[in-house]
């Protein structure tokens, strides 16, 4: 067994509002999805966009957790590193689900005339602007850039 020293040290848990509070943000729209499948009895919606939406939703979310811990064990909880990549990791999955909301889920709702009128009573669009799409995109690859080439460097000799 090897040394105390040597085991990896846990960090510290992230605040269980942190925790719930991105899980809500990022899960929400899909769990509204598919709600409105199911209250207009669109087993075929919820199935086809709901539920692979709020899937793809929790995956985002769980990569975002994964990322902001990993960042807290590389650079401590308030490092800047930390804060880069949690915000780079956070707009890579808000640019993957609006890339998925604008080019499969909406094309497919769209396609059904009681689903599609009951969006518009509710304000949705029926595409997300261009600019919302490539900001997030373009933004957090940049954001991450640094962090990333901070943990896969080999560590500096003292």
């Amino acid at each position: 067994m090897p040394a105390p020293s040597a085991l990896p040290t846990r960090s510290p848990p992230l605040p269980r509002g942190a925790v719930i509070g991105s899980f809500i943000g990022l899960t929400a729209w899909a769990i509204a999805l598919l709600l409105v499948s199911l209250a207009h009895g669109d087993v075929d919606a919820a199935l086809q966009v709901g539920l692979p939406c709020l899937l793809l939703a929790m995956a985002m979310w769980a990569v975002v957790t994964i990322c902001h811990v990993a960042a807290i064990a590389a650079f401590g909880p308030s490092a800047p590193l930390t804060r880069r990549t949690l915000v780079g990791a956070l707009l890579t999955a808000i640019a993957i689900l609006l890339w998925l909301v604008d080019r499969w889920a909406m094309p497919f709702l769209r396609g059904n005339d009681q689903l599609a009128a009951t969006l518009d009573r509710l304000g949705t669009t029926s595409s997300v602007p261009t600019v919302l799409l490539w900001v997030p995109t373009v933004v957090a690859p940049l954001l991450l850039w640094s962090p990333l080439r901070a943990m896969l460097s080999p560590p500096r000799p003292h």
